[in-house]
Parts: structure tokens; C-alpha cells; sequence
């Protein structure tokens, strides 16, 4: 009975050891069957390019639209902490640089959570903006939450090359 019960205890010490590494390999199985299904049609993905069209045509009440008020923005180094905080400091710069740029998405992706996702964007963007010429290769994460069933940007990650 002592040998049946030390090789129970063994093999639930082993299952239980075994355990994080399963949810783990489960998670990205997850993410690439997400990865693999692509951003076209996602809820998320097209909040993705109205955000863009937004931005580059100026419109800044369609942009209040898309953002939640409590957003974080990280650009640069630096962090906005509201969509307030966006419109006193970043939104009129970033509007007036993308007026001047063209952009062209070279891969996306969207993990959906269910009511979140993220998306995951590279583009080049290339142009001339106060009569200089721009060849940048970005990228942005914007994760997007279904808030009472309307879809909002919470948190948004920039970075340019």
C-alpha cells in the first residue's frame, strides 16, 4: 500500500510539474492559429485602418471616436495617458506629418481574445514633410477592447526606423 501511494504522489508531482509547460505550448498554438487566419475582416484590423485614414485625413473627430478616453500611447520613449493628453501634446503633429506621407502596410496580424485583440502592423511610410524626404520602416501594436459592443483602442505602441 506505501509503494502504491508514493508512486500516486510521484505521478501527480510529475503531472503538476508538467502543467505550465501544456498551457505554455497551448497559448501559442493559440496565437498562431489566430496569427494564421490573418487581420482581413476583424473587427480590430479595421478599427486598425480607420485609426490611419483618420490620421491622415485630419479628421480628429473620427479619431476621438476610435480612442478611449483612458488610453495609453507610447511613441518615442515617451507616454500619453489619455486620449486628452494625446489631443494637448502628439495629435496635431501626428496628423500633420501623415497628411504629407504615404503608407503601405507590409504585414499584419490580429490574436483575438475575444472581447480584445491586438494588432500587430508594419508599414513603410515615405514622403516629404516640411521639405524633408522620410523612408521609415514601422511599427504599431494597438490593442482594441469591445466596449459595450463597440470596439475602442486602449492602448497604442509606435516606434519608427
Amino acid at each position: 500500500m506505501k509503494k502504491l501511494l508514493k508512486e500516486d504522489q510521484w505521478c501527480r508531482a510529475k503531472i503538476i510539474g508538467v502543467l505550465p509547460m501544456v498551457f505554455v505550448a497551448c497559448i501559442f498554438a493559440a496565437s498562431a492559429q489566430a496569427n494564421s487566419t490573418g487581420a482581413a475582416g476583424h473587427p480590430a484590423a479595421t478599427i486598425s485602418q480607420q485609426l490611419h485614414d483618420a490620421i491622415a485625413s485630419g479628421d480628429a473627430e473620427a479619431l476621438r471616436s476610435l480612442i478611449a478616453p483612458e488610453v495609453m500611447i507610447f511613441e518615442s520613449g515617451g507616454a500619453e495617458a489619455s486620449l486628452s493628453e494625446y489631443e494637448g501634446h502628439h495629435m496635431a503633429a501626428d496628423i500633420a506629418f501623415m497628411k504629407d506621407m504615404s503608407r503601405e502596410i507590409t504585414s499584419q496580424q490580429v490574436i483575438d481574445a475575444g472581447n480584445s485583440a491586438v494588432v500587430m502592423t508594419r508599414s513603410k511610410i515615405s514622403g516629404v514633410y516640411k521639405e524633408k524626404s522620410y523612408d521609415l520602416t514601422s511599427a504599431e501594436t494597438l490593442v482594441v477592447e469591445n466596449i459595450a459592443g463597440n470596439w475602442m483602442i486602449v492602448h497604442i505602441h509606435w516606434s519608427s526606423k
